[in-house]
């Protein structure tokens, strides 16, 4: 679980039981505790891990809401327990302009144990409320002892909809610095049943254990950030959006750290049928360990700049694809898969994908038995263009498929190493048209067969298509745009921000760090790590993630996370057991080579970026 740095909150006994607290650092975010706060202990709760406090924490919350105050729980455990207003169900209710902050970690609200099924934690229900600021606070769904019954096959199972916090049309929102866990259902649920929610921050929030998704967004919602989170041991999706009804839009997904989901995988973009799409989303700078990408009815899509590394725990296919799904941009990002293809994207029926770009990507497979890197099939307007395939003899590198008729497909190029066939070009029945397709330029080093194409010429040349063209269908373009504008929030816009390139293994931060402000940023930095031999060869690249945060209890930057790339290497030199790890010391980021191999190489320099909170 991270860890959230905050300060050490004082606390000054008053006449009337009303504790003042001088200040509270929120990670970054501070504001004086005065005649603007209230403390929770005012109204009774003990935060003793035994007494039922719901009674006293809903007052608590009333009356700050009431008196425009920010409600401060101090240090404890804070039981809730279901109750019944106006026929809806949950623990605690917020109607807006709620502002809760507590003490980091110690601050924990966990649910009674042997709940019935609806005990929401924390619950907004009405389309018009605005303005919920949570900060600093750890919700516990204490799932363990929140089972249902055994079922005929004798295991207990939890009751999805007990989550931890539910938005429904709720907008302007703020929630940081909090930790969600052991939720029966979500751990934090976003919809609209007849509004859409609008204005949604997410960032710097842990979510641990629950049981359904991390975050939950479902039915109509606009302008939703989820930015620098940290997910571990979802049993469902991290990131799970599929309206029921209204339209998804202008989602920015950024900078969070996705471990091992069970079933799903780390983030899914889909609407529930053709008619409620989920569109303009931009999903960057993350990193995922051992989870997949659903882009099931999705569009206006740009998947940018992320790592995956499923090695551990492989899943196939790493990013998913079906139905009706157009205008999807997947570039620059490193993708490590044991076990699974690197991509599918299939029509389905009727539903036909178009308009799909995949470029300047890396893409590893290491398992020989897999049957190929990446299946395309019934797409039209496809493009594949300027990729790395690194393998160890998968049967495919590329196989594009008419699983229907298609048109202008490009896979122009691509670089793929050590798979038996380079590109795959098939068709499951020869009436299908295919016009205006190309497969041109590309370089399949170690491949028996280099293209193999199984359509005829004469449907081939009937309809337009050859694969000696030397020009390719003009690339569609995809508007990058950043995360929008969230109205009464905040403007988070993350740009990346060059830094000076380094010699040797070493990134000189103080210029950057020392300008951190006050409060101080956190820094998310990422870039490439230039790799030598002893004879000072080229031999290839390692991409690296790093979060760095101030620690306001020591007084300065420590790495909050530190993430991993994958590692492109020329033919001869160890492919996939180098990587990378880093200590922060005196402001300067040092570099050292991790694996196997590592005694034969060093670091010649480092290309890095960052951009900030």
């Amino acid at each position: 679980m991270k860890n959230n740095s905050c300060l050490l909150v004082s606390l000054l006994l008053c006449l009337s039981n009303l504790l003042m607290i001088p200040s509270i650092g929120v990670c970054g975010v501070s504001y004086k505790v005065g005649s603007d706060t209230t403390n929770v202990k005012r109204f009774g709760a003990k935060g003793d891990g035994i007494t039922d406090d719901s009674k006293a924490l809903q007052e608590g919350i009333n009356f700050a809401r009431l008196h425009n105050t920010i409600l401060f729980i101090p240090a404890g455990v804070y039981i809730v327990s279901k109750t019944n207003f106006k026929g809806k169900p949950f623990c605690l209710l917020l109607e807006g302009n709620n502002h809760i902050a507590g003490a980091g970690a110690q601050s924990i609200i966990r649910l009674q144990a042997n709940q019935e099924n609806f005990a929401r934690m924390f619950q907004a229900i009405d389309n018009a409320v605005r303005d919920i600021t949570i900060d600093n606070i750890s919700l516990d769904g204490n799932y363990l002892n929140n089972m249902k019954p055994p079922n005929p096959q004798n295991k207990p199972l939890p009751f999805e909809q007990n989550g931890l916090l539910f938005l429904d049309g709720t907008s302007n929102v703020v929630i940081r610095n909090c930790s969600f866990l052991n939720a029966c259902g979500d751990g934090i649920t976003i919809r609209g049943s007849s509004r859409a929610p609008d204005s949604i921050l997410i960032f710097d929030n842990s979510f641990m254990k629950c049981q359904r998704e991390g975050i939950g967004l479902g039915s109509g919602y606009r302008n939703v950030s989820i930015i620098g989170c940290y997910f571990e041991d979802m049993d469902d999706d991290c990131i799970h959006s599929e309206p029921s009804s209204g339209i998804i839009e202008n989602v920015y997904i950024g900078g969070n750290f996705f471990v091992y989901t069970k079933r799903c995988g780390a983030i899914t973009t889909c609407g529930w049928n053709e008619n409620n799409p989920g569109k303009n989303y931009v999903i960057e700078l993350n990193y995922q360990q051992n989870g997949s990408i659903n882009f099931t009815r999705s569009k206006q899509v740009v998947f940018y700049n992320n790592m995956i590394n499923n090695v551990l725990v492989p899943r196939n296919p790493t990013i998913y694809a079906a139905y009706t799904v157009n205008d999807i941009t997947v570039s620059n990002n490193i993708i490590k898969q044991n076990g699974g293809a690197c991509f599918y994207m299939a029509t389905v029926g009727a539903r036909q994908i178009s308009d799909i770009m995949i470029r300047d990507n890396l893409l590893i497979a290491i398992s020989p038995n897999q049957e190929y890197i990446g299946k395309f099939s019934g797409i039209n307007n496809l493009t594949i263009v300027s990729n790395h395939l690194l393998t160890d003899k998968v049967n495919i590198g590329i196989h594009l498929q008419a699983s229907s008729s298609i048109s202008k497909d490009t896979i122009r190029n691509n670089f793929i190493e050590n798979a038996k066939e380079g590109v795959r070009f098939s068709s499951v029945k020869e009436e299908y048209k295919i016009v205006d397709c190309a497969i041109v330029g590309n370089n399949a080093k170690g491949a028996v067969t280099p293209l193999n194409v199984l359509i005829s010429k004469k449907v081939l040349l009937a309809t337009g298509s050859n694969m000696q063209r030397n020009t390719a269908p003009e690339d569609f373009l995809v508007r990058i745009s950043k995360n929008p504008v969230l109205s009464g929030v905040r403007n988070t816009s993350y740009y990346l921000q060059p830094l000076a390139n380094s010699q040797g293994n070493i990134v000189d931060l103080g210029k950057l760090l020392n300008a951190g402000g006050n409060p101080k940023k956190d820094f998310f930095l990422t870039g490439d790590i230039l790799i030598k031999d002893q004879q000072q060869n080229g031999a290839g690249r390692i991409k690296f993630f790093v979060k760095l945060k101030f620690d306001y209890k020591q007084g300065g930057y420590k790495i909050d996370k530190e993430r991993e790339g994958a590692v492109l290497m020329n033919a001869g030199i160890d492919k996939y057991n180098l990587g990378t790890s880093c200590i922060l010391k005196d402001n300067k980021l040092i570099f050292s080579i991790k694996g196997n191999s590592s005694s034969v190489y060093n670091i010649a320099s480092v290309n890095s970026t960052y951009f900030s909170l």
